[in-house]
């Protein structure tokens, strides 16, 4: 009688869900239409999360009165399998899983049958838009991603419901945007099989091998990985205290690789948003100052206002455990050995996210800053051959590197001299290097603007503005350690009279 309880609410919640989704995209719609918020970039997907975190809420609390329903089948196995429903078998996923997939049937027609023809844009499924195989890995991955974060959060995220439940619903918003361009990232195999039935594709191979078989492979490998991170095994031995201790410190530091994560990609989207407006107030304080035949009043005006700007933005990724917006700074530190708590696979998840950063903070600009400014939006370019970029980008990037390591540790004691002298460095390098890459030193913002101009995909934004700048980030880090591990000359002894 459990699992059957169980059974009717997962099918009555999924209707729910499946049938509120549209009802979702139309109210927020609405309510970012009533704040006069349609041109910010970003306005949509904090009203959406704040919305689906509302719904999650309520939904959770009528699944607990049914002992533990749930409207996704994914999320179902990744509980199950993360070794935190006691009560669930294989033989009740085989009840609990076509009840959830009638449960989408009905939500679908509900919907369809419900909502006005005027909001029909809305009554969309997901759809395949690649090959098969390719399908199929990538829903496994986004659901991957997703049952993880969502055990991470849950279990080993912050106390607040409300907070651990805003951030499932934005990384789920993240992951479906980003697959938006492969499978629709539905990662919920019963919302799927609604819409496949109602447009007779109930019985394609696509649809359970991309959609099921893909989503719940990955969501068994999401909750494969959260136990081994830091679910507590009881061991036999006498070594289980320490071992218990080991995953505890190995969730803990994986909590803090993503903290650190978001915080890249947040002050990497601000400080590339920031550039255009940069050179906007410069030109707008040498202009008032009447400046503009003084040859040196711009580079004076620019690192002054570049420094107060790193200055905020230390501050700020100090409060997310050391995040920076320069992959290139990142890979700096870490070489010189400066940063005791990164490593390869922290570097692994912070690029990607400071890249991601990169793009927003250039979608943020485009969006943003009005047309007579359009001569601020432009990214770097190559104006050399290949090789001769990739050499030239490395060339300045261990010049900054080995600049800002000099500075900050062997300079001067004074902290706003010390960032006005790494700005002026920087800035010298970006007026020598404008002449062969723009010198933007910062794999990232090249990769934002590679991004929106289609060019993502080449080599060359890979081995110029990655490989050239990264290279030269830790030949500058390797220099300044050999510099810095230079012995002393012994003191002279004086001989005794």
């Amino acid at each position: 009688m459990g699992i059957i309880t169980i059974a009717i609410g997962d099918a009555l919640l999924t209707s729910m869900w499946v049938f509120s989704m549209p009802l979702l995209k139309i109210f927020t719609s609405k309510i970012v239409g009533f704040l006069g918020a349609q041109t910010l970039p970003l306005a949509t997907l904090m009203v959406s999360t704040v919305l689906v975190s509302i719904l999650v809420m309520i939904f959770s609390f009528i699944g607990n009165v049914f002992g533990g329903a749930s409207f996704n089948p994914a999320a179902s196995m990744t509980f199950h399998v993360a070794g935190l429903k006691k009560n669930d078998s294989i033989l009740s996923m085989a009840v609990r899983f076509p009840a959830q997939a009638a449960g989408g049937v009905a939500g679908v027609k509900a919907a369809l049958g419900l909502i006005p023809a005027e909001y029909s844009n809305t009554l969309t499924g997901p759809s395949l838009k690649v090959d098969l195989h390719t399908g199929a890995v990538a829903e496994g991955l986004f659901t991957f991603g997703r049952s993880l974060a969502l055990l991470l959060i849950m279990f080993k995220g912050p106390k607040n419901g409300w907070v651990k439940q805003w951030l499932v619903s934005l990384a789920t918003a993240i992951l479906v945007l980003t697959g938006s361009r492969f499978t629709g990232a539905p990662m919920n195999p019963a919302s799927a099989f609604g819409w496949a039935y109602v447009n007779n594709r109930h019985n394609s191979w696509e649809l359970y091998y991309v959609y099921w078989i893909g989503a719940l492979f990955g969501a068994t490998l999401g909750a494969w990985v959260f136990r081994f991170m830091g679910k507590k095994r009881e061991a036999e031995d006498s070594h289980s205290e320490a071992v218990s201790r080991l995953k505890q410190s190995s969730v803990s530091a994986a909590m803090g690789i993503i903290t650190i994560a978001i915080g890249d990609a947040l002050l990497t989207s601000m400080w590339v948003f920031s550039m255009p407006l940069l050179k906007i107030f410069t030109s707008k304080i040498v202009g008032f100052l009447g400046a503009q035949t003084l040859p040196l009043a711009t580079l004076m005006v620019s690192t002054v206002l570049v420094s107060i700007l790193v200055m905020i933005f230390s501050f700020i990724g100090n409060v997310f455990g050391g995040a920076s917006f320069n992959p290139a700074a990142s890979m700096t530190f870490h070489v010189a050995g400066l940063k005791k708590n990164d490593s390869i696979l922290s570097m692994a998840v912070r690029f990607p996210a400071q890249a991601a950063g990169g793009v927003a903070g250039v979608k943020a600009a485009l969006g943003l800053i009005p047309a007579e400014y359009s001569n601020t939006l432009t990214g770097p370019s190559l104006k050399v051959d290949l090789h001769t970029g990739a050499v030239a980008e490395g060339l300045f990037t261990f010049g900054r590197s080995l600049a800002l390591l000099l500075i900050m540790f062997k300079g001067p004691k004074n902290g706003w001299v010390k960032q006005w002298l790494v700005s002026l460095a920087t800035a010298i390098l970006v007026l020598t290097g404008s002449r062969f890459t723009g010198a933007p030193m910062n794999p990232a913002s090249a990769f934002g603007w590679a991004y929106v101009n289609n060019r993502h995909n080449s080599w060359e934004l890979y081995y110029v503005y990655w490989i050239g700048a990264l290279f030269g980030a830790t030949l500058g880090a390797w220099v300044f350690r050999f510099m810095v591990s230079l012995p002393l000359p012994p003191p002279t002894k004086q001989k005794k009279a």
